[in-house]
């Protein structure tokens, strides 16, 4: 027989290195004969402890895709499978990080898609631009996803991610800028 106690402890502090966190509940396992057994969830919000050296501001400010489209030397490029499953041949997600680095700056994808034979097509996009000179990385996440039954055929099925990735619809979009200290 498992026992659990859960206990609130909403408010108190714990220190990881320069970060605190607050912890919001634990649960104490115990089985009768063995020890017991501590589990943090939930750890709540992370917060820096003062001397942080980033700053998040949301902005309007787009990601300026024709600058990323000029021709310029790529001094360092990579694509990561980070994740990939066929979802017991029902379909495909995976995750993939693709990272380039030029001499103006550099540019981060990481993408999570998922279609769901027959059912949804979801994909959330996070880049990350940063350019020579700011003081700050530029941050767009992109979520959409729809149903198969509202894509034309030709999507429904498609391995061609970037071609579906048009076709869904856009149910959030986040800019923000990270800012970051020049000296530390």
């Amino acid at each position: 027989m498992c026992k659990v106690q859960k206990y609130d402890f909403a408010g108190k502090r714990s220190l990881i290195g320069r970060f605190q966190y607050y912890v919001s509940i634990v649960y104490k396992f115990s089985t009768h004969g063995r020890t017991n057994k501590i589990i943090y969830l939930c750890l709540g919000t992370l917060r820096s402890s003062g001397n942080s050296t980033w700053r998040v501001e949301s902005t309007d400010q787009q990601l300026d895709l024709e600058k990323l489209k000029r021709q310029e030397p790529i001094l360092f490029y990579d694509e990561l499978t980070l994740y990939e499953d066929e979802l017991a041949d029902n379909g495909i997600s995976n995750l993939i990080l693709k990272i380039r680095c030029m001499p103006s700056g550099f540019f981060v994808l990481l993408r999570f898609y998922m279609r769901v034979d027959g059912v949804i097509i979801r994909c959330f996009d996070t880049r990350y631009h940063y350019e020579v000179g700011n003081t700050y990385i530029l941050r767009e996440y992109i979520e959409r996803e729809s149903p198969v039954s509202l894509l034309k055929p030709e999507f429904q099925s498609t391995s061609d991610i970037n071609s579906v990735i048009a076709q869904l619809k856009t149910n959030v979009h986040q800019l923000e800028k990270l800012f970051f200290k020049t000296s530390i």
